[in-house]
């Protein structure tokens, strides 16, 4: 009996020690996904500016699961942290996220975000970490004696893909904070520096369209004042009507469908001429600040010229890649390279699909078609241009690529037609008398209806800018290409009030 006994009480034990183990490893192993930071209080001292790290100060993640949206402030990797301002002057705090290691991490789903207690500041992926940094926030005031407590996480954003090729990968990266006496970033002087414009011209008739063609020959704008206003307002409600006289630097945000996150893009509208910089030996002009702070310019001119056909919408977006990738290389090395991040670009392809075709001899022939009722073009005139890619639309990671038809759109110039008298846009080739003189075109991202079938298979497609007039149109070939790019949030200048004649100068 007494054996029996102790056989039982072995096999209790046994049992026991078995569930304190399975406890323990499902323990590790949440904790293990759920990638938490523990640690120590510790503070580090930067010049004024005294950080305060509840645990640790950098990330060390293995194995990160997919989170859902709303399991991130609960389950995401996070580090939280106090800046305290110790001086007895005003500054400007940069967060970044530096010494990074990435294995199988470098992608669009890893994300992060900073949030300032509850309030979700900025947002962004790790696909844009370049040399082991990710520059989080520039320029945030900091009063003399106060301070700001943050949190930043890190996570794999759930999708509806297989995210297999993410599973096992390593993140590592810690927090650093700088403090400035000045606030010298070129989003700053974008948003406090006013915005200004040509204020008053008229349009008139010069002479007979002798050709047939739209715009006329002869049609003319003429300006009448050649003085600029300075305007400070940032505005919040555009005019896409026909007739819109929208000029002025916008601000689209709160709006988590026509944007990724619901965070501020400020774009500039219509005819302001201070959105000019000089980076790398171009001139280039400020489209938008996106919503992770990065800052979108274009080149003020075609750089490219790109005359072919192309098989199929996929591979137009790709040509246009394949001629703006080795301008880039060629044209924006060392050190203003590093000032560079990859930026999202979005190519809207909705409505393409493929119609198949039986020959008289039994074969089958493939074309692409368009169903332009999904078109990007018919969306754009209905008035519903987006910051955020459409479902059908394809994002693209690349450190240069070209602008897409719906920021053409957020510019001033809509699908309305030649006689759209009132609406022009900074993105006009010049301000030059005649039409005839400005009239100038360049591919978009987003292909056109395909436009010529040729006997080989091959068409021609392309959506194409046509300045002058203020809209946009079909175009078949003489297309350019203006190369657009993303400035980092804390690229600064070091001197310019933006104009054509004293551009903002990247330091």
């Amino acid at each position: 009996m007494e054996s029996n006994t102790n056989k039982l009480s072995k096999k209790q034990i046994i049992v026991i020690v078995s569930l304190l183990v399975a406890i323990l490893i499902i323990g590790t192993t949440i904790a293990y996904f759920m990638s938490r930071q523990t640690g120590n209080e510790q503070t580090i001292t930067s010049g004024n500016l005294s950080i305060t790290y509840t645990n640790e100060n950098a990330f060390n993640l293995t194995s990160i699961i997919p989170l859902a949206e709303e399991d991130i402030k609960n389950k995401a990797a996070k580090i939280d942290f106090t800046v305290t301002n110790n001086g007895n002057m005003k500054t400007y705090i940069q967060i970044d996220i530096v010494d990074i290691q990435l294995t199988k991490l470098k992608d669009y789903d890893f994300k992060w975000a900073l949030y300032n207690e509850d309030t979700k500041i900025t947002t962004g992926s790790f696909i844009s970490e370049e040399d082991g940094i990710i520059t989080l926030m520039a320029g945030e005031e900091l009063e003399a004696g106060a301070n700001k407590n943050y949190s930043v996480y890190a996570w794999i954003n759930e999708t509806p893909e297989d995210q297999g090729d993410l599973m096992g990968g390593i993140f590592k990266g810690k927090i650093q904070v700088t403090g400035y006496g000045k606030n010298n970033t070129l989003a700053n002087a974008i948003l406090n520096g006013g915005t200004s414009y040509i204020n008053e011209y008229n349009w008139s008739d010069c002479g007979p369209d002798t050709e047939g063609l739209w715009p006329p020959d002869g049609y003319c704008k003429t300006l009448t004042n050649v003085s600029m206003e300075l305007d400070k307002t940032i505005n919040t409600t555009p005019n896409f009507s026909r007739l819109s006289e929208d000029r002025g630097l916008y601000v689209q945000k709160d709006d988590s469908e026509k944007s990724n996150f619901g965070f501020p893009t400020y774009y500039y509208r219509g005819e302001v001429i201070n959105n000019y910089v000089n980076f790398a030996g171009q001139i280039w002009r400020i489209v938008r600040i996106n919503e992770d702070g990065s800052i979108r310019i274009i080149t003020d001119d075609n750089k490219l010229n790109l005359t072919k056909n192309f098989p199929s919408s996929k591979e137009y977006v790709k040509s246009i890649a394949d001629e703006v990738t080795p301008w880039y290389e060629a044209n924006i090395t060392g050190e203003n390279d590093k000032k560079v991040q990859i930026g999202e670009y979005c190519s809207d392809i909705s409505g393409f699909y493929i119609e198949k075709e039986e020959n008289p001899d039994g074969s089958i022939t493939e074309y692409e078609k368009l169903d332009d009722n999904k078109s990007a073009v018919t969306r754009l005139g209905n008035n519903n241009a987006t910051f955020r890619c459409p479902k059908d639309g394809e994002v693209i990671n690349k450190k240069a690529l070209t602008i897409s038809g719906d920021e053409v759109f957020y510019s001033g110039i809509n699908t309305s037609g030649c006689q759209l008298k009132n609406n022009v846009s900074y993105l006009e080739a010049s301000f030059v008398n005649s039409y005839k003189d400005d009239f100038l075109t360049t591919y978009l991202l987003q292909p056109s209806i395909p436009l010529v079938y040729y006997n080989d298979g091959t068409i021609q497609y392309g959506i194409a800018l046509c300045y002058s007039p203020g809209y946009l149109y079909y175009s078949q070939s003489g297309n350019g290409i203006r190369p657009v790019i993303n400035l980092k949030p804390n690229v600064t200048i070091k001197s310019g009030t933006g104009i054509k004649d004293d551009p903002y100068i990247i330091g």
